[in-house]
Order: structure tokens, then sequence, then C-alpha cells
């Protein structure tokens, strides 16, 4: 973990955008105002003879496009003639985002004739939001970004004189200000709270989490990664980390409470520590629809109710001074990013626990006919430490937020074989590679490549039976077909022709797990449950690497 650099809270325009007005000069809607009624006279676009709620109609369709560094956190439109009621304004897309409903701006505000109209876009849904996140380019692909505008006079002309996208800066400082708000008014009153310099001091406090705080500060700040911990110092603080609790955490709560993690003690100074990487999953803070803040940017915002909350615990009845609260990221060694499109397959094999963001987790179930089924994991399950899994991308490129203690080696989990280095699969009937969204056996043949933490597939350790799955819910194996044990009676198989792989003669009544030979085809046996199959050699992947 590393800590975060401190910048301020200040504000920041994107690293190459600057209003211009034929980039916008384009109807956002054909049901609403005409491209005829639009035009642009130096650096203003005017809109002609607008009647009607969000009757001006515009959207992004330059072909020009602009790179932001810092995540959009804010919209800001000027003119001249626009109502200053907020519900008469909306926007429908943003950055080719939507979510099914339009979102109608925080603020309107008039100064000198000039109407300036500003959306929070902290606060929208993540579905809207999602391509204006930490790295993001402003485009005119797809659908782009839409607005609808209301006149305060109908019938009239509305100009538009700047639309701003603003960035707050990556940084955080502590400030007393901010944090200074009594968190429950069942326990310290805000009476008891009072700020000098930059220090809280909460006078005559007693009982368990009795010194109450709330986020509720007029700042706000960007966290371009997640959020790995809170630490609190200060002085007549508990060292039990038990007597100090989180409530609401950035917005979010579990009807519970999350316990610190530890608690140290230095120059009379107690420093509380939340290890926020393995809470629970409705703890983590939920801003923006979807958003979890171990996967996605945090903001801390005054216009949150609850924001975070937290309750700490005196050593002995009297005064507790807050002097510092810092937060701290995720490494980025332990973000880890596969460029994996949506909708595909991929393996992963990772040595410290897990939570994914953009894919569904995948265990083995069984072998089914041809297929290898699978078992989705619950929605917000940790991948287990040094455990393989499959995944499948439900967005390009997710990311898996590692946290804890990594293991040495991996953990064999019913045929799936991880690794946490490079390495050559095995050759042999037995053992499949995924590639291309499908499982391809290695034959004898072949040169491929497991990339790091990755896995491949050993069938001899693979259930055998289930239920053929749902689109989705399993992989083909090519190279592999199933027969039926009908069939191969049919063909006379008899017990006393079955080998193991070292050419010695077995019994079926005796059959152990692993591979054997009926009559030149092979069988694969699972304890007690048979499944009779053939192998055929494939052509085209030989000598491949897979990385999936």
């Amino acid at each position: 973990m590393v800590a975060l650099v401190l910048l301020g809270g200040s504000w920041a325009f994107a690293d190459d955008y600057s209003f211009n007005a034929s980039d916008w000069a384009y109807t956002g809607d054909g049901g609403r105002i005409a491209q005829a009624n639009i035009s642009v006279d130096g650096n203003v676009i005017t809109l002609a003879n607008v009647s009607g709620d969000n009757n001006a109609a515009l959207k992004y369709g330059s072909a020009t496009s602009y790179t932001f560094s810092h995540t959009a956190t804010r919209l800001v439109i000027k003119g001249t003639n626009l109502s200053t009621d907020v519900s008469k304004h909306a926007i429908w897309w943003l950055n080719n985002g939507n979510n099914g409903s339009s979102q109608s701006p925080a603020l309107a505000t008039e100064a000198g004739g000039t109407v300036t109209l500003t959306w929070n876009l902290a606060q929208f849904p993540y579905a809207m939001r999602k391509n204006t996140l930490h790295n993001w380019t402003l485009s005119s692909a797809g659908t782009s970004t839409i607005f609808g505008l209301t006149p305060a006079t109908m019938g009239s002309d509305v100009t538009i004189t700047d639309i701003q996208w603003e960035c707050v800066s990556e940084g955080y400082t502590f400030c007393a200000e901010d944090w200074a708000h009594t968190g429950d008014a069942g326990r310290i009153a805000q009476a008891n709270i009072s700020v000098d310099g930059n220090v809280i001091t909460l006078a005559n406090v007693s009982g368990d989490n009795n010194a109450a705080l709330e986020f509720n500060g007029t700042n706000e700040y960007l966290f371009p990664r997640s959020l790995a911990s809170i630490t609190i110092t200060g002085t007549n603080l508990s060292t039990t980390a038990g007597q100090h609790a989180f409530w609401w955490l950035n917005g979010a709560n579990n009807a519970g409470s999350i316990n610190a993690t530890a608690v140290s003690e230095a120059g009379g100074k107690q420093t509380v520590t939340w290890d926020l990487t393995a809470i629970e999953a409705s703890m983590r803070p939920t801003i923006i629809g979807e958003w979890e803040m171990l996967t996605k940017p945090a903001f801390l915002d005054i216009n949150w109710r609850f924001s975070t909350v937290f309750g700490l615990t005196p050593a002995m009845a009297g005064n507790v001074t807050i002097t510092d609260i810092q937060l701290t990221m995720v490494d980025d060694a332990n973000i880890v990013t596969r460029t994996t499109a949506m909708d595909s397959f991929g393996t992963i094999c990772l040595p410290k626990q897990a939570l994914p963001s953009g894919a569904t987790i995948y265990s083995v179930e069984a072998i089914s006919t041809n297929n290898l089924t699978l078992t989705a994991l619950p929605a917000n399950s940790f991948m287990s430490a040094g455990t393989p899994y499959i995944f499948k991308a439900t967005q390009d490129n997710p990311t898996f937020t590692m946290s804890g203690e990594a293991v040495s080696e991996p953990v064999a989990a019913l045929g799936l074989v991880g690794t946490f280095t490079a390495i050559t699969a095995p050759k042999g009937d037995s053992y499949f590679v995924l590639s291309g969204n499908k499982l391809y056996n290695v034959d004898a043949d072949a040169n491929v490549t497991v990339g790091a933490n990755r896995a491949y597939i050993d069938l001899t350790a693979v259930p055998v039976g289930g239920d053929v799955k749902a689109e989705g819910d399993y992989l083909t194996l090519v190279g592999f077909v199933a027969t039926g044990i009908d069939e191969l009676k049919s063909e006379g198989v008899k017990s006393e022709t079955i080998f193991d792989l070292s050419g010695r003669r077995v019994v079926d009544s005796k059959l152990n797990r692993g591979l054997y030979i009926i009559n030149g085809r092979r069988l694969l046996s699972n304890n007690t449950q048979y499944a009779y199959s053939r192998f055929i050699s494939y052509n085209n992947e030989k000598e491949s690497i897979y990385n999936s």
C-alpha cells in the first residue's frame, strides 16, 4: 500500500479540452429542435425559436476527441435565456453511457444575464457515468453526450456560450472542518465538538463509540484508485480495536458496524486503523449505482447523507482529540487488469484473495457430453488466494483487486490447475487449455505456454456428469468426444480389454480416477462414474501460446 499524495481539493480543467461551439452544434433528438435552427457565430451556439421543456437539445458530434487523465466530476453549461429551474434541464447520454433515464443539474445560478447549469457527475448512476471515470476520452463515437435545455422565455432564442468538464485534482488532505460533525444524535452532541487549528476536540466523552464523527465537509476529494485503509490518529483513544467502529462508509451501510483492524500507540497518540480490502460487500461504499470502493474511483462528498460515520471510544472519560485522518490506496501491484474483451472467457489464479470487477467468476462443476460445465460464484464473492478460476468478462478489461497475505503455491480445484509463473502446459489426452472461449486438448505435438496467474485443465480430476448448462455456463472441449457406455458395449468392448496408460490390464470393477485404454479408445474414469470417450487431434492450434 502507498499513502495518498496530498494535493488539496482544487478544481482543474481537462488536459487538452477547450469549448469549441462547432463541436456541440448538433441536434440531440429528432423530435426536438431542428438542425436548421442551430447556428454558430464565433464561439457561440444559437438555438432559434426554442419552445417546450428540453427542446434545446444538443449533442457532442465532433470528430475531435479530447483526453482526460482525471475523472470528470462536473459538467457546466453556460448560456442566456435558460430556465433557473433545475428540473427543466436534463442529460440523457453521458459520453456514450445511459441508464434509461435522465439526470437534472444539481445547481442553476444566474449572474449578469448568464445562467450557469452544473451537473454533479459523482451522483450519477454508474451505467451513465462509467465512460467518464479516470483516464477517459471525450469522443463522438456512439451516442456521445446529449442534453436538453429549457428556455426561460418560450418561443425565443437560447445561446450557449460555454461547456466545460471539471475534474477534481487527485488529492486529499486532512481538514478538521470536514470531519467535525456529530455522526449520531444519540451520542456526542454537536456543541461538544470544536476545532482549533487543524485539531478536532470532542469534550467530555464517555462510553463506547461515543466520539461519533461524520464526514460532512464542503470539500470534495477524488481518489484515483481503490481505497485500502483509513487511519485515525488522536489522543485518549482506547487501544482495543474492537472498541472503535464504522457504521457508514462513504454512503454505504450493512445494518451493523465494522470494528477497527488494529490500534497502535506512539508519542502519546493512538492510531486506529481499518483495513477496507476485506469488509462486507454491503459496506463497500456504493457512490454511483454499481460502483464499489474497491474497484472504482472514490469520492468523499457532502451530498451523500450519512457519508462516512465512525465512533471512537476513549481510553478514559474526558476529552478526545483527533489530529489526523488519512486514507491509503491499494498499491498498483495489487490491482490486476486482464486485457479481455467483454463476453470472453479467461482463467485466473492469484496469490492473494481478490475481488473482481467487470467479470463473473466460475468454478468447475463437471464434464457433461463434450462440455465442461461451470458454476458461477455469487456476486461480490472474494476469490480465494491461490485458487484457480475461470472468469467471463462482463465489460472490457476486468480488474481484480488483491488483498491480504499471499500464499506460496496454487491449489488445484476440480481439475483447474493454476500457476503463478508462465509454464509449459503438460501434454496428453487429459490436458486442456483455454483459447478463444473453447478448451483445446494439448496433444503430444503441441508446445503450449500457460501464462502467469492463469490455469489449465486436467480432466482426470474433473467430476463426470451433471446437467448441460445454459449459454455462458459451459465451455466446449475441442479434441474430446464422449461416446457413451451403450455404444461401446455394442462394439463388443469387454472388461478384460481395458488397460491403464502404462499398458497394464485392469478390471472395470476396480477402475480408479484416471484415463484408461479400451480397444484403442480412452476411458475417463471418475471413481464410480465412467465416461467412455475418444480424443480427436486438432491441427490448427499447435505451437500456440495460450494466455487466456
